[in-house]
């Protein structure tokens, strides 16, 4: 067995009071930073990884110019959540185009190691090894009290001996790239809304009541077109491309001088051709929308000509429902001032929509009902995403 020395091994724990470093151990971020700093090459092969790591992990491409080979090793059998998948099949796409950088899938079995290879100019310089995923190069609630316990080494033959199991893991059948991911071939977790919780005009419903409901649905499916502009429109606030109106109104003129408009709000205007219909919804009839994520909140159509959905008692109930939806997917970043975003990153684009693969609202009514706060019969109508023009509200992407 080869004995290592002092000078080749560095312990690498958390900084997690009451259990506090000693002087002889070091952090797992702040060794993985300076190693990074060190390298033009960086293979990783973990268990897990976060959003906020994979961004972390992009962040460092761009600031180090580093080339990166990413293996996530577990999701293959436990399911991946689906901002996390979005986050880097979008990044790999990114690196590919750029030759910087790979992310692979572990194919033939779950892979629960995590292994870091750090080289420059072809010549290992560092590994570290430990219980540390990728989730811990970027601290946040979701690990900020997780103790992690890793080793750093420069010793080269163990570094080598590390980096060819990267490799091996690297060769196909026992991973693939994110590039060749099928939509069969991968269960998905999906993405909770969290913008919704605790609000009392909201409830939970259950899978089950929701399934009931579907098949209650009786008389026309409406599908609610979703308009925004194309990334390269953004700018073009000309009332044309929808830069400043339904999805986008928080990028409207502020309503008062010194505070802009709420990043969640939405006026979501229905087509003349729906509105008119007898069946639509009529103004000053609230119902009960059930969602196909599992809400039910009061929703009323309300403006001029009947043309506008909205959530009964809260203006940003349905942005929140709808945009909370696709930031928890990882599809766009909430802002807390839409006029500090000059950029418009956070504005919603149909590429945004694409990337979902929603273009529209669906909404049908039910024949069940429910009684309000008055004790007054209420409809229960169908509300959710429809990712095409002929799906069912309640089907499985």
């Amino acid at each position: 067995m080869r004995l290592f020395t002092l000078a080749q091994i560095r312990l690498l724990t958390t900084r997690l009071p009451p259990l506090i470093n000693s002087e002889d151990e070091c952090e797992f971020p702040a060794d993985f930073e300076s190693a990074v700093k060190q390298c033009d090459r960086l293979e990783i092969a973990v268990g897990y990884v976060s959003q906020a790591s994979l961004e972390k992990l992009d962040s460092c491409i761009g600031q180090y110019r580093i080339y990166v080979l990413l293996i996530m090793g577990m999701y293959k059998f436990d399911g991946v959540p689906e901002s996390i998948l979005r986050t880097a099949q979008e990044l790999n796409k990114k690196w590919m185009a750029h030759q910087c950088g790979e992310i692979r899938l572990v194919n033939a079995f779950k892979y629960h190691g995590n292994i870091y290879s750090f080289s420059k100019g072809g010549t290992l310089t560092s590994v570290i090894l430990g219980s540390a995923n990728l989730t811990g190069i970027a601290i946040d609630s979701s690990n900020r009290r997780q103790f992690e316990v890793s080793t750093l080494s420069t010793d080269l033959n163990f570094c080598t001996m590390c980096r060819d199991l990267i490799q091996r893991l690297k060769h196909e059948p026992i991973s693939f790239n994110l590039a060749d991911l099928s939509p069969v071939s991968i269960p998905i977790i999906p993405a909770c809304n969290a913008e919704l919780d605790n609000m009392p005009q909201v409830s939970s419903i259950t899978a089950i009541d929701r399934s009931i409901y579907a098949r209650h649905a009786v008389g026309r499916r409406f599908l609610l077109p979703l308009k925004a502009p194309h990334f390269s429109e953004r700018f073009m606030d000309d009332g044309k491309h929808y830069t400043q109106s339904n999805l986008n109104i928080c990028y409207a003129a502020p309503r008062g001088k010194r505070k802009a408009r709420d990043w969640y709000e939405i006026l979501f205007t229905v087509p003349s051709t729906l509105y008119k219909q007898p069946d639509y919804p009529q103004k000053g009839c609230p119902f009960l929308a059930v969602t196909d994520d599992g809400f039910s909140f009061k929703v009323h159509t309300a403006g001029s000509n009947n043309k506008q959905l909205s959530a009964v008692g809260d203006k940003l109930l349905l942005g929140r429902w709808f945009k909370g939806r696709l930031a928890a997917a990882g599809i766009v970043k909430p802002v807390t001032d839409t006029s500090a975003d000059t950029d418009r990153l956070s504005m919603i684009t149909q590429e945004m929509l694409d990337n979902f693969g929603c273009h529209y609202l669906y909404l049908q009514k039910t024949d069940k009902v429910d009684k309000d706060e008055d004790g007054n019969e209420i409809e229960i109508w169908l509300l959710g995403f429809a990712f095409d023009p002929e799906s069912s509200i309640f089907s499985t992407r």
